[in-house]
């Protein structure tokens, strides 16, 4: 008989909850082969300027690649619409660009010791009705891609489910 020990408490604590307005998100539908420079330009032409939020990439349903990238702003200054389309490059079609959007995201002391912490999250938002564009999360994290206008709304829809701390330190 095997013994397994789960942690869990009644309300699920955070660290707080942060967000990040004013951003723009693009999305790149790759093809599945080894990474070339078309796609690395993308984050050479990001990095330097300091734009990028958050990057992450994912399979589609199609049998392809989705590459998002949530920089500050709106992004006029590049654009790989031109270069990819030759050279057999991964890229199989434009970017598409969804501005404005927001970002919201916490970590947890135990959430990497649980379950149910995203479904807690999802189930917060979709109570109240906040829309998500997309969703990243790691052992100890959740980062949520909202349209603009609704972090907000996101944040105490997530603070009703989950305890944070006060500015004070209290819960």
């Amino acid at each position: 008989m095997e013994t397994i020990a789960v942690y869990w408490e009644p309300v699920i604590s955070t660290y707080g909850i942060a967000e990040r307005t004013g951003l723009s998100m693009i999305t790149y539908p790759l093809r599945r082969d080894p990474c070339d420079d078309s796609v690395c330009s993308v984050f050479q032409q990001v990095a330097p300027r300091g734009d990028m939020v958050l990057a992450f990439m994912h399979p589609a349903i199609d049998g392809e690649l989705r590459l998002h990238l949530v920089l500050a702003g709106v992004p006029a200054h590049f654009s790989l619409e031109g270069s990819a389309a030759s050279n057999g490059s991964r890229l199989l079609s434009g970017p598409r660009m969804y501005s404005p959007v927001e970002v919201i995201y916490f970590q947890g002391p135990h959430f990497g010791d649980r379950y149910g912490i995203a479904d807690a999250a999802f189930g917060a938002l979709n109570h109240h009705g906040v829309p998500l564009l997309a969703v990243a999360c790691s052992g100890a994290s959740i980062y949520m891609v909202l349209p603009g206008g609704t972090a907000r709304a996101a944040r105490q829809a997530l603070s009703a489910a989950f305890a944070v701390p006060d500015r004070n330190g209290g819960v």
